[in-house]
């Protein structure tokens, strides 16, 4: 079967370079991102059954985390 795309051939056969994946355990749940240069933890995504979690903006996807933070109340 032909495949077809707008993309040159070599393009498609690269592998993406990604960035390791980090996920770790906090008070709420689990935080799932990748280290910045400083070594702090750039949030992509949020792991918890508490529906409050994700409106606390300290929790965004592209927030930093620092293993110090713990979970507090806004």
């Amino acid at each position: 079967m032909p495949f077809q795309s707008i993309l040159p051939p070599e393009l498609l056969e690269q592998p993406a370079e990604l960035p390791p994946r980090e996920c770790i355990p906090w008070a709420g749940g689990f935080l799932e991102g990748v280290r910045n240069d400083k070594g702090q933890l750039v949030i992509q995504r949020l792991l918890s059954t508490d529906p409050a979690d994700y409106l606390d903006p300290r929790l965004s996807p592209g927030s930093l985390w620092e293993p110090s933070q713990g979970r507090g109340t806004s």
